[in-house]
């Protein structure tokens, strides 16, 4: 038997170095050890998890949208008070992606004069319930927002008009109503849809 700083006996190792510490004290060494490291190396603690997160891009996919889905005001809120206290930074940001994005859905919004009303946190929340698979064919993978009604024949930007889907169906669907494209592009017309459903097959 071993005894620890902290007054724990412990069983002594039979083979290799000998112990000093108690299983309690060894974790919370440990643990000690790597928070000095993290507060000491950031740029190299950054550089980690941006590696881990570059190879494992569904793993942290289905982990945000499980955080999120279950701290939705809690994001809502964080999300508001950064904005307020970096304004100058949030204009720059968001100017910047719809240079880069004139297609974008804030962009298409302010063309047909479409109030926004879905939210980041509603939007996270219906590609969890679709399991972020394209409503339209199931293909799993990034998905694009797209307005059953489309907001160029009165469509509305709320969540019950809005859909995730493959770019393919998106691109494919455009601003046709969802009927119009499913008979043009599978012969669906029995007129039994049901939105969230599989309605054909992916595309091959």
């Amino acid at each position: 038997m071993g005894a620890c700083g902290c007054g724990e006996t412990f069983l002594a190792n039979k083979r290799g170095p000998p112990r000093r510490y108690c299983d309690g004290c060894r974790i919370e060494n440990r643990r000690t050890a790597n928070t000095t490291y993290r507060r000491a190396n950031p740029e190299k603690r950054r550089e980690g998890i941006a590696r881990w997160r570059g190879a494992n891009p569904e793993r942290v996919r289905t982990s945000r949208a499980a955080y999120y889905a279950s701290n939705a005001k809690k994001e809502r809120e964080a999300a508001a008070a950064w904005q307020k206290a970096n304004p100058e930074r949030a204009r720059s940001i968001k100017s910047a992606w719809h240079k880069a994005n004139p297609n974008s859905t804030a962009q298409r919004l302010r063309r047909y004069g479409v109030k926004p009303e879905m939210t980041a946190v509603q939007w996270r929340e219906i590609l969890v319930t679709n399991n972020h698979c394209c409503a339209y064919c199931g293909t799993a993978g990034p998905m694009t927002k797209d307005h059953v009604i489309p907001l160029s024949r009165g469509g509305t930007d709320n969540k019950d008009n809005i859909l995730p889907a493959c770019n393919f169906c998106n691109c494919s669907k455009g601003a046709k109503p969802l009927l119009e494209w499913l008979v043009i592009s599978t012969g669906f017309s029995d007129g039994s849809l049901r939105t969230g459903t599989l309605l054909r097959q992916p595309p091959t």
